[in-house]
């Protein structure tokens, strides 16, 4: 149940909490239980798995993968980070 984001044009579950002042770009991904705080911006092609949390200010840049892990306020992951996949 995905739902394209107005703020960005990527896709977001309907079961994930986004702020509606974060972005999210054509080709992301932000799946089911994922939470995204005010003003985070996921680039094109990221995918923010479930059980992930992205504190305010935060920017995840093009292909980069997250899942169940906790990132703080104004933190960057930079293009093709892989950051929690055994969660």
């Amino acid at each position: 149940d995905f739902e394209v984001w107005a703020n960005g044009g990527g896709l977001v579950h309907a079961e994930a909490d986004v702020h509606a002042t974060a972005v999210v770009r054509r080709g992301a991904v932000v799946c089911r239980g994922a939470a995204l705080g005010e003003r985070v911006r996921v680039d094109c092609n990221a995918c923010i798995g479930e059980d992930v949390r992205l504190g305010e200010g935060t920017v995840v840049r093009f292909n980069a993968s997250l899942e169940n892990c906790v990132v703080g306020s104004d933190c960057v992951i930079h293009n093709g980070v892989c950051i929690g996949q055994d969660g």
